[in-house]
């Protein structure tokens, strides 16, 4: 008999301590159930999206102003906004961005009108925050480790291959480009030096290699169209103080018929452009499926952005096209891996 008390005693607390959901099944984040006064620093096609928020502590305290930069996870994939885990900026490329929230409520809908590839606009696309933003002891958290979470929609897109590829310059010397590729189109992103630099030496082969406008060294054996160069980004021009070779100068371009992504040169990669091999040079696969290419292209090209605002000199052996290409991929949340081939300067960390 007592234990049969016990028994329900211990059903009335259990069900005193649930709370109803009005047929909404809590999502895994859910931090607007425990959070008030929530709301949104952002602006139309920026870096801002600043999520704030008073949340309660186990204590029973509350944190005042915890926040989450939504620009960490969220990205705009073709007009519709996913959770992506890194690196994703999404608000650079969305406008009338808004938040439909009550605090201590199921409710937290992050709305945004996005640029597609084709140039279109998404209006209404919307994801909801409480998916995978949580409240750990007051302060907010995104909790959507690992890779990224796709819906069955995402599944039937194209699968994206990215490739670094190294164009020999002499025996010794190797220039590394990224190309990335899936159903949609191709797209090549690259550095180089904006002005010719010497002409001499191993310098004056990597930075004809990497975009300069000097001659090619005769050490490779063979021609190519980046031979005799001189539509380099920014050729014939230095970057003030920035030696002779120039700033380091990064661009992106598309095969013609490809869907373009924005900041990019769409229809000029092909046949006579720089890097453009249409056979077997060495090559590393550093992405093999997951997101669509567009994605992985946005954040890309942001990196071609952030290189060419800092104006950094051009150095052959260090600050040079091989540094652009690791760092823009670490920036992009993929591990580059170990090259298979010498390519000085891949190991420099560009601001």
């Amino acid at each position: 008999m007592r234990k049969r008390m016990l028994l329900s005693l211990a059903s009335i607390v259990l069900c005193g301590l649930m709370k109803p959901t009005d047929g909404q099944a809590p999502t895994p984040g859910n931090f607007s159930s425990s959070c008030g006064s929530i709301h949104l620093n952002s602006a139309d096609f920026s870096r801002t999206a600043v999520l704030t928020a008073d949340c309660r502590r186990r204590d029973g305290t509350v944190h005042s102003g915890s926040s989450s930069n939504l620009n960490d996870y969220i990205t705009n994939d073709n007009g519709n906004l996913r959770y992506v885990g890194t690196g994703g900026d999404f608000s650079s490329s969305c406008g009338n961005i808004r938040l439909d929230s009550a605090g201590f409520s199921q409710t937290a809908v992050l709305t945004a009108n996005c640029r597609r590839r084709n140039g279109g606009i998404h209006s209404g696309a919307s994801i909801n925050l409480n998916d995978y933003i949580t409240n750990d002891n007051g302060n907010l958290r995104y909790v959507g480790l690992g890779p990224p979470l796709l819906s069955p929609g995402q599944l039937k897109e194209p699968q994206c291959t990215i490739k670094v590829k190294f164009w020999q310059l002499s025996p010794a010397y190797y220039h590394a480009y990224i190309v990335t590729s899936d159903a949609q189109g191709t797209t090549r992103f690259r550095a180089g030096p904006a002005a010719g630099g010497p002409s001499s030496g191993p310098s004056g082969a990597i930075s004809s290699g990497s975009g300069g406008s000097s001659s090619r060294s005769s050490g490779s054996g063979s021609s190519s169209p980046n031979s005799s160069n001189s539509s380099s980004p920014g050729s014939g021009g230095n970057g003030g103080n920035t030696g002779p070779w120039g700033p380091l100068t990064a661009q992106c371009d598309n095969v013609a018929g490809s869907i373009p992504t924005a900041g990019c040169r769409n229809g000029s990669y092909g046949p006579g452009a720089l890097d453009w091999d249409p056979g077997n040079p060495p090559s590393m696969t550093v992405v093999n499926g997951g997101l669509s290419c567009s994605v992985y292209n946005q954040r890309l090209a942001n990196a071609v952005s952030r290189v060419n605002r800092a104006k950094i000199p051009y150095n052959p052996l260090s600050t040079n096209s091989n540094a652009f290409v690791n760092n823009a991929l670490t920036w992009s949340g993929i591990t580059p891996g170990k090259p298979p081939v010498w390519v000085p300067g891949w190991d420099t960390t560009l601001p």
